[in-house]
């Protein structure tokens, strides 16, 4: 099974449109119909059976970008809303042959200090076997080793603790994909201390100054995979693994 998770940076598959307008006025990246079509094919290049995605407007970008597999879109998204109130969010695309259930989001949006541009986490349990969770958590607290006053790292705290909690009432194995603004690599990181405290998950090799990471069961094997480079489609790269688990 391929895993691959990609913060797409202000996705819609619109040309030439924005996704959202700034508090300030500003509107966010503009795409060509061209730069759409190849950010499609770039996503298809990744070649994943668990795809997921970061700021994109919910299903429309996932039907653009992965026609061929199921869809399943953070649950308050609404891509309807103007550009000036839409939220862009998490998504995830599973291929055809996988079976998978949509589990509840976990309300990440609601912690304390969270702004309208909070993201929940979303579930899904993929073939009765373990539980996926997508995340963009908070920015603005990238790699202090301790979360301190401010209000980024106060914001991102509750976050985890949110997950955490969620996370210790779990039965089936996890796997935790996305963006977590957060160098989670970088020795004895507060963050990963306490993501890893109720499940024994392993960090998926990253260099030391990324913020998008998978975390997976410690008895899994994440090999690296997918086409390398894939500059200047965003401000991110993707993060992609062939995965092995016991029993498959």
């Amino acid at each position: 099974m391929r895993l691959a998770t990609w913060n797409l940076e202000h996705f819609w598959p619109v040309a030439d449109q924005p996704l959202l307008i700034r508090k300030n006025g500003d509107a966010t990246r503009l795409r060509s119909q061209r730069f759409l079509e190849r950010t499609r094919d770039a996503v298809r290049g990744l070649e994943a059976d668990v795809l997921c995605l970061q700021e994109i407007d919910g299903l429309p970008s996932l039907a653009f970008l992965a026609p061929d597999h199921q869809h399943f879109a953070e649950a308050r998204l609404d891509p309807t809303l103007p550009p000036h109130e839409r939220r862009h969010g998490i998504g995830f695309a599973i291929g055809k042959d996988v079976p998978v259930k949509r589990l509840p989001d976990i309300p990440l949006s609601t912690g304390e200090g969270s702004d309208g541009y909070a993201r929940d986490a979303l579930v899904l349990e993929i073939r009765e076997q373990a539980l996926l969770v997508g995340l963009h958590l908070k920015s603005g607290c990238r790699d202090k080793l301790r979360l301190d006053k401010r209000a980024p790292c106060k914001i991102l705290q509750a976050q985890v603790g949110l997950l955490c909690a969620w996370m210790a009432q779990q039965t089936l194995p996890l796997i935790l994909m996305g963006d977590f603004n957060r160098v989670l690599s970088q020795p004895r990181d507060s963050v990963l201390k306490q993501l890893i405290t109720h499940q024994n998950l392993r960090l998926a090799p990253v260099t030391f100054r990324q913020v998008d990471h998978i975390l997976a069961p410690a008895s899994w094997t994440l090999t690296p995979a997918g086409p390398k480079g894939l500059k200047g489609f965003s401000d991110h790269r993707p993060l992609c693994f062939d995965c092995t688990y016991p029993g498959k």
